[in-house]
């Protein structure tokens, strides 16, 4: 059985620095812990970070957040940060391929999206796409 590796979205990570008690949180950091890979892009870190300091998503965090660091702390010790890939168009929306193309660039077992689109593909080139929740209920039963 290959190991999971998991790609998440952009509302996914934005949850999970928010929430961290949240099923996204969950996710980081059963990660962290060693149960699984993160796979991200630098496409990916680019978009995390704008939307992390977006002024209306600010408010979310406390003052002294520091989005960089924290994206930084956990990439370091749970992700592997691949070469963004372009491909053709996969998703009904066009901002959404960059999950897909790094989860098969990165041999992803699954994208974890909070996103309707990319999560009405289901799947994609060997990765099944989930939302949190119901990522986390795969992984419990895999786990066991």
């Amino acid at each position: 059985m290959r190991p999971w590796r998991v790609v998440l979205d952009t509302m996914a990570w934005l949850s999970a620095a928010a929430n961290p008690e949240g099923a996204p949180g969950e996710i980081v950091r059963l990660a962290r812990a060693g149960a699984f890979r993160i796979v991200t892009s630098t496409a990916i870190r680019q978009e995390v970070l704008e939307a992390l300091n977006r002024p209306r998503n600010r408010d979310l965090f406390d003052p002294r957040f520091d989005a960089a660091g924290w994206l930084d702390l956990v990439e370091f010790a749970a992700a592997d940060v691949i070469e963004d890939t372009l491909g053709p168009r996969i998703s009904a929306d066009p901002k959404d391929d960059m999950f897909c193309w790094a989860a098969f660039t990165g041999a992803a077992t699954h994208v974890v999206s909070k996103d309707p689109d990319l999560r009405n593909l289901k799947h994609y080139r060997g990765a099944q796409v989930l939302e949190p929740a119901a990522f986390l209920a795969a992984w419990g039963r895999h786990a066991t």
